[in-house]
């Protein structure tokens, strides 16, 4: 069992991520803002973010460097899941190994998963 973060402000879609986690067996915190992220890595471990790009208040990017920046969390896995692609240069550069390009399949998120976790 992981805990994991999932960043995301599309709320079905954050319903969706956190349903299928749990019925996953894992333990899922959700984040509708890059400052709800970072507080909830402020003062939680987790095991995994599934991190959207497009957030309200600031790029989904400021997660990743925050994380990086922060020793608990430099070996922490990240799944980037963003409709926009012009993301994965970046985030590849910033050593994310695991980017998705919306739309995707919930049997590919939990394989991904699976993949991270085992």
């Amino acid at each position: 069992m992981a805990q994991i973060l999932v960043v995301e402000d599309d709320e079905d879609l954050l319903f969706l991520y956190a349903t299928m986690f749990a019925r996953q067996g894992h333990i899922t915190l959700k984040a509708m803002t890059v400052a709800e992220a970072v507080q909830f890595l402020d003062s939680a471990p987790v095991d995994l973010v599934v991190l959207d790009m497009n957030m309200p208040d600031a790029p989904g990017i400021r997660v990743v460097e925050w994380m990086h920046h922060d020793e608990r969390y430099t070996q922490t896995p990240i799944v980037v899941i963003s409709a926009n692609d012009q993301w994965r240069k970046l985030c590849t550069d910033l050593g994310v190994e695991h980017f998705l390009t919306k739309p995707i399949s919930m049997q590919q998120i939990l394989s991904l998963l699976d993949d991270i976790l085992a």
